[in-house]
């Protein structure tokens, strides 16, 4: 992954910076709060969930929300993305991409699973001890964790060469080596087999090319009797066209046989017919008078059975009519009968009107009230959420409220810690030039002893005289004597001076952190904001009550409004379904007067008949 570029908007010193890197190795450079550290915890910020602070101090004093924008190339697929984080009054935290111009993700969980891809980091990595190890190593600790015991390193250094990786490689490796192992092992076997058999293969050979040259004489003697099988086929084909010739022959002849015998039975026959019909020619001679009377017969039977069809026919018509005449009769009493229902379903829904407005009247009624009892059903959400939002309101003014009480005794204190600074920089200063003073005056001393040592010539550094060796030897003891106090007294300076400077760091650490815990009491506007939501809350809390208790008797209307619905036994429906029932009068009275009108014409017809 190549970082191109890092924009800050009211992050820490920075009030709106944008920081370009080059491919390769980059430098920062700065005076000591310039904010150097502040681009590193920007990009574990936006990339690595990091932050070792927190995100209000991160937030520029006196901005309400602080934006971190670091634009990457991702290693996985080559593509520039951006990841935008925001915190301080709002946050969120999205994955843009700028040459499709939309966001690819949003929410916390789902950019962290999108780094983690992208960075190459295993899906359960946590990228925040990702960052502290590897990237983000704080300044005089690189080789800190060297220097742990195996155990700590092992934590550090296991997720940084991803081991675990690596061990469950070797752990899905283990069953594809066996299955090679068992493989081999039976590629082993086969081979041994293939060798076996690669050894009888000389004797293989030699058999080969004897049964080859058995082929080849049996070739040689397959030439030669196919040879003569062509003479014995061409002998045998002229003895079949032969034997074709004797059966056709014969079959000519059996032929002529059978048509002899045909026309012989046909002679015999006709002469049996002959005389059959010399026999019927006698038989209708003496059967001619009965015949005669037989067709007068007939005659009158034929007349006999028109007469019985006509008066069948008649039978036929009279009880079709009487079938139709029963029907019309059926007909005509169900419609006067359907006739009968639909005037008493005009009467029903004449008598339902005022019930069916009733009905109305209470639908609408419970739908009213229904609607009023799902706003009550809110309002009692909204109630219960309101509650719990004045509560957190509630406890978040206090704990404002406590913190602000603290500023008193907090700058009590950094006032005292700042005093006591004073106190220790003018202690240090006195004891430095007490220090200085003492240098001094042994640097004298030290001169003072070298000039009285001299063998000739030394003076009294009072009188300015020439020395006598007593006076000298007194002088050159008294010399020594004091030098000896003030390299003593100059020790016991030092040493103070060391305790002064030990003293003053601590009070200057003092006085910072009094200044850090003032610095992270909220400010006034977030006083006032807590206290603006409290009262906003509470108004809300009242309104909601207030709804709630004009909403209570809802639940009490729909029961009273469906209990006299159920009463009332949905009259609208007992309406509709007579009105269908009138709406049909005119079809059934056009229905009636047809069948009083086919009644009529059957029973005309059957007087006819």
């Amino acid at each position: 992954m190549h970082i191109r570029s890092l924009i800050l908007e009211n992050v820490k010193s920075y009030a709106d910076g944008t920081i370009t890197f080059a491919q390769g190795t980059n430098a920062i450079v700065g005076h000591n709060g310039a904010g150097k550290s502040t681009i590193l915890e920007a990009i574990g910020f936006a990339l690595f969930d990091h932050l070792p602070y927190s995100q209000s101090d991160f937030v520029r004093e006196g901005a309400k929300t602080a934006i971190v924008t670091v634009s990457f190339v991702s290693s996985l697929d080559e593509r520039e993305y951006q990841a935008i984080r925001r915190c301080g009054s709002s946050s969120s935290h999205v994955i843009f991409d700028p040459a499709l111009e939309q966001k690819i993700c949003e929410g916390k969980a789902d950019v962290l699973i999108f780094l983690r891809t992208h960075l190459g980091a295993e899906p359960t990595a946590n990228l925040g001890d990702l960052f502290t190890n590897a990237v983000g190593v704080p300044q005089g600790t690189l080789t800190a964790a060297f220097l742990d015991s195996p155990a700590r390193r092992k934590g550090i250094f296991d997720p940084l060469l991803r081991v675990e990786e690596y061990r469950k490689a070797y752990e899905n490796l283990r069953e594809p080596g066996r299955l090679l192992t068992q493989r081999q092992s039976s590629l082993d076997v086969t081979i041994s087999g293939l060798e076996g058999r690669l050894e009888r293969l000389p004797q293989l050979l030699a058999q080969a090319d004897r049964l080859t040259q058995e082929i080849a004489a049996g070739q040689s003697e397959l030439s030669r009797t196919t040879a003569q099988l062509a003479t014995v086929q061409e002998r045998r084909a002229g003895m079949e066209a032969q034997r074709a010739a004797i059966a056709a022959l014969r079959a000519a002849a059996q032929q002529a046989r059978q048509q002899v015998e045909i026309n012989q039975r046909q002679a015999e026959s006709a002469r049996r017919r002959l005389t059959e019909a010399a026999q019927a020619q006698a038989t209708v001679e003496r059967s001619r008078p009965g015949h005669l009377a037989f067709q007068a017969a007939q005659t009158e039977k034929e007349q006999l059975d028109g007469r019985v069809r006509s008066r069948q026919k008649v039978r036929d018509q009279l009880a079709a009519l009487d079938k139709q005449l029963s029907l019309a009769q059926a007909e005509l009493s169900r419609q006067q009968s359907a006739l009968a229902e639909i005037v008493q379903a005009e009467a029903t829904v004449a008598g339902l009107t005022d019930a069916v407005a009733e009905q109305e009247r209470l639908e609408t009624a419970l739908r009213q009230a229904e609607q009023q009892a799902a706003r009550l059903t809110d309002a009692q959400r909204q109630h219960a959420q309101a509650q719990s939002d004045c509560a957190q309101a509630e406890t978040q003014a206090a704990q404002l409220a406590e913190k602000v009480a603290q500023s008193a005794t907090l700058e009590k204190a950094l006032t005292a810690a700042e005093t006591d600074v004073t106190s220790q920089q003018a202690e240090l200063a006195r004891q430095q030039t007490q220090l200085a003073r003492q240098q001094a005056e042994g640097d004298g001393l030290r001169q003072q002893i070298a000039s009285l040592q001299q063998a000739d010539g030394a003076l009294c550094p009072v009188c300015e005289e020439p020395l006598s060796d007593e006076h000298r030897t007194e002088l050159l003891a008294r010399n020594s004597q004091r030098l000896n106090e003030l390299e003593k007294a100059r020790k016991a300076t030092q040493k103070a001076i060391a305790e002064t400077e030990q003293s003053l760091r601590q009070a200057q650490a003092e006085v910072k952190k009094q200044q850090t815990a003032l610095r992270r009491l909220p400010r006034a506007d977030e006083v006032a904001g807590a206290e603006e939501r409290l009262v906003a809350v509470r108004a809300s809390l009242a309104a909601a009550e207030k709804l709630q208790n004009e909403l209570a008797a809802a639940p009490a209307q729909v029961a009273g409004a469906r209990a006299a619905l159920t009463a009332l036994d949905n009259p609208r429906q007992k309406r509709d379904f007579a009105s269908q029932r009138a709406a049909r009068r005119g079809q059934v009275e056009e229905t009636l007067t047809r069948q009083q009108k086919i009644l009529a014409e059957s029973e005309a017809s059957i007087a006819a008949l």
